[in-house]
C-alpha cells in the first residue's frame, strides 16, 4: 500500500515538474514521454527553453522540498529525490554549462541523496527499488557530467564503492583499529566535510556513540576538518551524553576559545539541545569569573541568562542562580552584565535586587579600580533618579574621585534644586534597602554636607580640584556672582532709604499710591 503510494506521489512529482517549464513564464518546453521513475532520457518530464536556469531552480526546488517533506521515512524520500534528478537532468539539457543556479540544485541533490544513503547498509545496494534508484542516479550523472558538479561525481564514486560506511579506512577508524593519522587525513580529504558532518550526526542520532566519538576525534585532528565548529559541538555531545568521560569534556573546553563556544552554544541550542547548551555556557562561563577574565563575559552571562530561563522559568531561581554565580567572581565588574540581565528578566523587583548589588559591590576594595567605582556611583544614580539626597551624595562620591569640572557641575546643579523631603510611597526601592545604602554610599565622601550650604560644599570641592585653570574659573565665576548680589543689595537699601524718607515728610502713613511712584 505504502509502494503503490509513493509511485502515485512520484507521478504528481514529475507532473508538477513538468509544468513548471510550461508556466507562463515562457515558451511551451519540449515533452518526453515515460513514468517519471527512468533514467535520464525518460520520465515525465521536460526540458524547456522558454524560462530562466534562475526561475526553474528556484520554483524545482520549492516542489521537491514540499513532495520530500511529506515523507518521515528515507525510501520514500529517496524515490521523491530519483524522479526530481530524472526530470531535473531533462530540463537542464536547455540550460548553459556555466550556471550557478543548477550547480546550487545539483549539489543539493546529492548531498540529500547522500544522506538518505546513511540509512543502508551495503547489501541493499543491490536489492529493489534501492538498486534502480542508484542505477538511476548514476545515469543521470552520466548526462550531467558537463557541468563537473564536485558532489555529485563524490556520490556516485560512494555509490560505486558500495555506500557510505564501506571505505576500508573508515571502517577502521569507527572500528578502532590501528590506523596512521596520514592515511586517515588522506582519506578525509577525499571527501566533502559535509559528508563527515552528516555521518557524525547519524551515528550521535542513533546513539553509537563510541563511533561517532572515534569519527569525530579523527576529524578534528584534520588541519582543515577541525577549522568547522560542528565537530568540535559533536565531540561535547557524545561527551555530555557519556558522564564518563568528564575528564575529555574539561580538556577539550580548555582547548575551546570563547568565541568559538559561543558559536557552539548557539548551535546548540538551535538544535534543541538546550541542557547541553546550558551546561557549555556554564562551563565557558565560570571559569571566566573565577579568573576575572572579561573576555565575552557580556556575551556569555547574556546566552546563560536565556538558556536558565528556558530551562525552568522561575524567576526566584534565576535570581538565585545569578548570586551563585555572582559569588565566584573575582572582578566586580561582572555586577553590570549581571544587573542587566536581573533588571530586564525580573522587572520590578529586578531594580530593588540590582540596588543592592550595588551597594555590596561597594563594600569591596575598590582603592585600585576608581573608574569602577565611579560606574557604580552612576549606576546607582540611574536607578534612583527621584531620590535627591542619594543624587547628590553619588554625585560627590563620582566628583571626589574624578576631580573634573564636569563632576562638579553635576555636584553644583543638584545642590541648587530646592531640597526634597524623602517619600517613601514613591520611592523606587524598599526602605529597608535605602537605609542600609545610605551609610555605605557616605563611606566614599571626603567630608559630610548634611548640614553645609552651597556654598561650604562648593569651598571645600575646590579646595580638592588638581587644575589650577579649572579652580581659577570656579573662583572668578563666584567673585562675579558675589559682586552681582553686593550691587543688588545696594540697589535695595537706597530704595529702602527713599521709602524712608517719604515717610518722615508725612504724617507717618504712606498712601499706597503714592508708592507707585517710586520705580519712577
Amino acid at each position: 500500500m505504502a509502494e503503490e503510494e509513493s509511485d502515485q506521489e512520484a507521478e504528481r512529482l514529475g507532473e508538477e515538474l513538468v509544468a513548471i517549464v510550461e508556466s507562463p513564464l515562457g515558451p511551451v518546453g519540449l515533452r518526453a514521454a515515460g513514468d517519471g521513475r527512468g533514467g535520464a532520457g525518460s520520465g515525465n518530464c521536460g526540458g524547456g527553453v522558454g524560462i530562466s536556469s534562475r526561475d526553474y531552480c528556484r520554483r524545482f526546488c520549492q516542489v521537491v522540498e514540499d513532495y520530500a517533506g511529506r515523507w518521515q521515512v528515507p525510501l520514500p524520500q529517496l524515490q521523491v529525490l530519483q524522479t526530481a534528478l530524472c526530470c531535473f537532468t531533462t530540463a537542464s539539457a536547455s540550460f548553459p554549462d556555466e550556471c550557478e543556479h543548477v550547480q546550487y540544485v545539483l549539489s543539493s541533490l546529492a548531498v540529500s541523496f547522500f544522506e538518505l544513503l546513511l540509512f543502508f547498509g551495503r547489501d541493499e545496494f543491490y536489492e529493489e527499488p534501492l538498486k534502480d534508484i542508484l542505477g538511476s542516479f548514476q545515469e543521470c550523472q552520466n548526462h550531467l557530467r558537463r557541468y563537473g558538479n564536485v558532489n555529485l561525481e563524490l556520490v556516485t564514486r560512494i555509490i560505486r564503492d558500495g555506500g557510505p560506511w564501506e571505505d576500508p579506512v573508515l571502517q577502521a577508524v569507527l572500528k578502532a583499529q590501528p590506523a596512521s593519522q596520514e592515511i586517515v587525513n588522506k582519506y578525509l580529504s577525499s571527501e566533502n566535510p559535509l559528508f563527515f558532518e552528516l555521518r557524525a550526526r547519524y551515528l550521535i542520532a542513533c546513539e553509537r556513540i563510541p563511533e561517532a566519538m572515534a569519527l569525530i576525534k579523527s576529524c578534528i585532528n584534520h588541519p582543515e576538518i577541525s577549522k568547522d565548529l560542528y565537530f568540535h559541538q559533536a565531540l561535547f555531545t557524545c561527551l555530555f551524553m557519556s558522564p564518563v568521560e568528564d575528564q575529555l569534556f574539561r580538556e577539550h573546553l580548555l582547548k575551546t576559545d570563547c568565541k568559538s563556544g559561543i558559536d557552539i552554544i548557539c548551535n546548540a541550542e538551535k538544535e534543541g539541545k538546550t541542557m547541553l547548551a546550558l551546561q557549555l555556557c556554564e562551563s565557558f562561563l565560570i571559569p571566566q569569573l573565577q579568573n576575572g577574565d572579561m573576555y565575552c563575559i557580556w556575551e556569555l552571562i547574556f546566552i546563560w541568562s536565556k538558556l536558565q530561563l528556558k530551562s525552568n522559568p522561575s524567576k526566584q531561581v534565576f535570581v538565585d542562580q545569578c548570586y551563585q554565580l555572582l559569588r565566584t567572581a573575582t572582578n566586580v565588574r561582572v555586577i553590570f552584565p549581571f544587573m542587566k540581565i536581573i533588571k530586564d528578566e525580573v522587572e520590578e523587583e529586578g531594580l530593588q535586587i540590582c540596588v543592592e548589588i550595588c551597594g555590596c559591590a561597594l563594600q569591596l576594595d575598590l582603592h585600585d579600580d576608581p573608574r569602577t567605582k565611579c560606574l557604580i556611583y552612576k549606576t546607582i544614580a540611574h536607578f534612583l533618579p527621584n531620590d535627591l539626597e542619594i543624587l547628590r551624595i553619588c554625585a560627590l562620591s563620582i566628583f571626589f574621585l574624578e576631580r573634573s569640572l564636569e563632576a562638579y557641575r553635576t555636584v553644583e546643579e543638584l545642590y541648587k534644586r530646592p531640597d526634597e523631603e524623602y517619600n517613601e510611597g514613591t520611592s523606587s526601592v524598599q526602605n529597608r534597602v535605602r537605609f542600609e545604602l545610605l551609610p555605605i554610599l557616605k563611606k566614599g565622601l571626603f567630608f559630610d554636607p548634611e548640614f553645609w550650604n552651597f556654598v561650604m560644599i562648593k569651598k571645600n570641592c575646590v579646595a580638592l580640584l588638581s587644575d589650577k585653570s579649572v579652580v581659577r574659573f570656579l573662583n572668578e565665576s563666584t567673585l562675579e556672582n558675589n559682586a552681582g548680589n553686593l550691587k543688588r543689595t545696594e540697589e535695595q537699601q537706597g530704595l529702602d532709604e527713599g521709602f524712608d524718607s517719604l515717610t518722615d515728610q508725612s504724617t507717618g502713613e504712606t498712601d499706597p499710591d503714592d508708592l507707585l511712584i517710586l520705580p519712577k
